[in-house]
């Protein structure tokens, strides 16, 4: 009887030592399963908050559409000039009155307010322009200079301002995004030809440069404008956060041209994606 008790508490002190074994190994595995869970969290919030995005929201196609609609409207029915500091579209009477003094006086683009004070009140400089197509295409979009444009971290753009940095390449660029040059701010409307890394596309803008064709003439369509490098280097490309950066979603829903004189650009687009 004797041995036997004792080969029974040997069984049992074995089985014990098993189950505890056990045991351990299922809460280690569930504490592993607990922390890649937590790092699989913080590596989709570091993907929106620091803004590495390419790819769409559901929305996105009809969100283009509306901007790129708002910009045409723009550009085909106000009769209003470009002025550097320019905030507003006034009244048909406003504007007109910019216009003749502008006229007359042909001052420099950033004199314009000084010497056509009426201005103030009918004008708009390309940072104001694209605010207003914001707006008119019902997107949220607080205020913004150019140099902001430039110098916000992505993730107080993201946060504070709705908009999406995407880095300054070209060839990842899609209609409806604000395509950033030091001191100037365009939108693009449509890709028209890519080779390597050159891109070349309609854009519409407010500008007051050497291709203004005069008062009243402010927001100009550019057609097949070199967008990597007009007038300076690309700094920056922002895209209105519900345009897109999830990556639930495939890119090829956008409105962009997929061939070119046979060649697949899609190939030639360099999407930036998660490291």
């Amino acid at each position: 009887m004797g041995s036997l008790a004792l080969v029974l508490e040997l069984a049992l002190d074995r089985c014990r030592k098993y189950f505890e074994a056990r045991y351990i190994m299922l809460r280690f595995s569930m504490v592993l399963s607990s922390l890649l869970f937590i790092f699989l969290l913080i590596n989709e919030y570091d993907q929106v908050a620091f803004a590495k995005p390419v790819l769409v929201t559901p929305n996105a196609v009809e969100i283009q559409k509306k901007l790129l609609a708002a910009a045409d409207e723009m550009l085909e029915t106000l009769d209003v000039s470009y002025v550097y500091g320019g905030t507003q579209v006034g009244s048909e009477a406003q504007c007109a009155s910019c216009n003749q003094c502008l006229e007359d006086k042909s001052p420099a683009p950033k004199e314009r307010v000084k010497k056509c004070p009426d201005c103030v009140s009918c004008s708009l400089d390309c940072s104001h322009f694209t605010k207003m197509v914001y707006e008119r295409a019902g997107l949220k979009y607080p205020y913004l200079t150019t140099a902001q444009m430039l110098e916000l971290p992505d993730d107080v753009l993201l946060a504070k301002y709705g908009l999406v940095s995407i880095k300054p390449d070209a060839t990842v660029s899609i209609p409806g995004d604000l395509m950033v040059y030091s001191g100037h701010v365009v939108i693009l409307e449509k890709i028209t030809k890519i080779e390597g890394d050159k891109v070349w596309a309609d854009i519409i803008h407010a500008t007051g440069g050497s291709d203004l064709k005069g008062p009243g003439q402010g927001i100009q369509r550019e057609r097949n404008a070199r967008v990597d490098y007009y007038r300076n280097h690309l700094v920056r490309i922002i895209r209105h956060k519900l345009m897109g950066y999830s990556s639930k979603v495939n890119q090829s829903q956008l409105v962009r041209p997929t061939r070119m004189g046979g060649v697949d650009l899609n190939k030639l687009r360099k999407i930036e994606r998660q490291d």
